[in-house]
């Protein structure tokens, strides 16, 4: 995440080389050449890591053809930087400390980005100890030169340092410092960084310390890098912020929002082809399809994350790095040992050819034997090699007898499980309202025959959290839309749960009042399931209509029953408390409404309100949801039900949808 801030900082070499105009000797047009494939590099720095890498070796061929020094590093770092992009993290070492070694002989000043990217490349391949060593370095380097980019650098390369280590208030502490100096020195690529840096900091502290309130810290510093980087369009730093929001929007159960967040980050990376965070991505987006309980899409997306770790853990890079960091951090001892060697080769040659006889006698003696004994081991070997194989082949055939197995085996649980869940939902359908109960209660009786209700039902999976509830007692008529608890499985268990106490309400305990019916449902509640603190229970809205008297007395925890009349839409009041246990556990209110030939009532939960769609994947919310039921309440409840269904799926699109939907209205005779 922070190599990023390193490859900005480089541009301060460049300004300090083109002071030293080495390149004065070269003709024109090569100095020329050299500018514009440098110009290139930077191009395609965030676009192509390819193109990057054509133009740094077309760079570095000129730059050593006509010998420009300046023109060496930059096209040295610049390898580095392509070769970073490529997870190819031996050979951007190499180049990087060939930059070093000219900036520390030849200029003695602008290596301290060099540290930086050095240190960057040690963190990635796990060699703590060294990245820190070098972001000291870095750190002290750049305030003695003042380039406070570099130094910027430096500090969110350290804050990366102390994340790996566990170390999150030290992380929080040295960016704060970042934040200021960035905001100071006007410095608005690190101030976007940093931001981006505290963000991914806090969140760690929420999840350490279990401190879900932490989430608006993270919020707003991630809401304020976004603002920075839409200001200055810079495309550097945005993916990382999309990949945070992605996580704490499944932290927080949005998974429509989380969603659309992990698609930018897994697009910005695979962009900028930067290794490390695409296989960041495409292991949360596995773990929230998970979550979701698309398994299919979360093992195909956790195949593509195992290929890439693999290559990105490869063992040729994890080999050589030790070899490379001891070939260039010994070059000084060599080059004070190479006197020395020079004044003994004479000597060393004189024996060597007195020797040279003798060696070649007992060489050609020990190779026969070693030949001989070459020739029996290669048949050995090949006579096990076929033993081997045959033993393999056989495993091989056993293994996919046994894949094959399990795959039935799990073909066979999957759709007894489909089964069961499918006759659930014969049983939760057989105990919402049924149709005849509403006709008889809610149709007018005219000549038209026309419906005067409509029941507009859209679960999310399945079975369904949502439910419509309906008995007639004693003339009154009662009707319950509700929201219980989660959906899929576990919302329909909730559901069963919550019809079962509203019958028992009025039809055994014969309990008239609809506040008094909610009271009851929620003491039943809390008793049954909320021993351990659980908050599980249901909004809705519960009325009880007197159709002589056109009047209705109704009790709403937190949803809200809305009344069209004289095209004029409101919004009647409502508890905003569950039913079930919460914050607030005051008894529930009884409101009562007069109602008039032609008004039409709607009850509905939030289902429809909260769906993700549109043309920037955002809810649909209330306010239109109203707007459109009052713009079609004057058509038939039949017109209207294939309206809702038409603005919905065109508003939905090819997003999932993510809750039950339920609308009722009634039109009053």
């Amino acid at each position: 995440m922070l190599g990023k801030g390193n490859t900005i900082t480089l541009l301060f070499v460049i300004f300090f080389l083109g002071k030293n105009n080495l390149c004065a000797q070269s003709p024109v047009h090569d100095t020329i050449l050299l500018n514009e494939y440098n110009n290139l590099c930077h191009k395609y720095e965030d676009e192509s890591a390819d193109s990057l890498f054509k133009y740094a070796n077309l760079q570095l061929e000129l730059a050593i053809r006509v010998n420009s020094t300046p023109h060496k590093v930059r096209a040295y770092t610049n390898l580095g930087v392509a070769n970073s992009r490529l997870f190819k993290f031996n050979d951007a070492l190499v180049n990087y400390l060939k930059a070093r070694k000219i900036l520390e002989t030849t200029y003695n000043a602008g290596v301290s980005p060099i540290y930086g990217q050095i240190g960057y490349i040690y963190l990635r391949l796990y060699r703590k100890e060294e990245a820190y060593k070098y972001f000291k370095l870095q750190q002290q380097a750049s305030l003695s030169e003042k380039n406070y980019k570099s130094y910027l650098g430096s500090i969110v390369n350290l804050a990366d340092y102390f994340n790996t280590q566990g170390q999150v208030d030290s992380t929080i502490a040295i960016l704060d410092i970042g934040l200021r100096v960035s905001r100071k020195h006007g410095i608005r690529h690190f101030e976007v960084i940093i931001l981006d840096n505290l963000a991914n900091a806090y969140y760690a502290l929420a999840q350490e310390t279990n401190d879900r309130k932490l989430f608006s810290k993270v919020q707003q510093y991630a809401d304020t890098a976004l603002t920075l980087h839409f200001q200055d369009s810079d495309s550097t730093a945005i993916y990382y912020i999309y990949g945070l929001l992605g996580a704490v929007n499944k932290d927080l159960g949005n998974y429509g929002k989380a969603e659309l967040y992990y698609q930018q980050y897994i697009s910005y990376s695979e962009r900028t082809s930067d290794i490390f965070n695409l296989k960041i991505a495409l292991e949360e987006f596995s773990d929230l399809y998970a979550l979701k309980g698309n398994y299919k899409m979360a093992y195909q997306l956790r195949l593509r994350y195992d290929s890439i770790n693999k290559l990105y853990l490869g063992e040729v890079a994890s080999q050589q790095v030790e070899e490379l960091n001891t070939k260039y951090g010994t070059e000084k001892k060599e080059q004070q040992n190479a006197l020395l060697k020079k004044q003994n080769e004479l000597s060393v040659r004189t024996i060597k050819q007195q020797k040279l006889i003798s060696y070649f006698i007992i060489s050609a003696f020990v190779l026969s034997l070693l030949f001989a004994f070459f020739m029996y081991r290669v048949y050995k070997q090949k006579k096990i090699a076929h033993h081997l194989i045959y033993l393999q082949k056989e495993e091989v055939e056993k293994k996919q007898i046994e894949i094959e197995r399990q795959k039935h085996v799990i073909e066979g649980k999957q759709k007894e499980i489909l089964d069961s869940i499918n006759y659930a939902k014969r049983i939760q359908y057989a105990l919402l309202a049924s149709d005849d109960l509403l006709k008889g209660n809610l149709e007018l009786a005219d000549s038209t025959g026309r419906s005067e209700f409509m029941v507009y039902f859209k679960p999310k999976d399945i079975v369904s959290g949502d439910f419509y509830w309906a008995a007639e007692q004693e003339g009154v008529f009662y009707l319950a839309v509700c929201d219980s608890t989660g959906h899929g499985v576990p919302g329909a268990f909730m559901s069963l749960l919550n019809i079962g106490f509203l019958n028992e309400a009025v039809r055994e305990k014969k309990i008239k009042y609809p506040d008094a019916i909610f009271n009851y449902v929620r003491d039943r509640l809390t008793n049954s399931i909320s021993g351990e603190g659980q908050k599980d229970g249901m909004d809705g809205v519960l009325i009880a209509y007197h159709k002589k008297e056109k009047r209705i007395e109704y009790s709403a925890a937190n949803n809200t029953v809305v009344l069209i009349r004289d095209n004029k839409i409101f919004e009647l009041e409502k508890d905003r408390m569950p039913v079930g246990k919460g914050e607030n556990e005051k008894p529930f209110q009884s409101f009562e409404q007069q109602l008039m030939s032609g008004d039409v009532l709607y009850l509905y939960t939030d289902g429809y309100a909260d769906q993700f769609g549109g043309p920037k994947g955002k809810k649909f919310k209330y306010k239109p949801l109203n707007a459109l039921l009052l713009e079609n309440s004057h058509k038939s409840m039949d017109s209207q039900k294939d309206t809702l269904n038409e603005v919905l799926v065109q508003w939905q699109g090819n997003l999932e949808q993510v809750d039950d939907i339920l609308i009722i209205g009634i039109r009053i005779a």
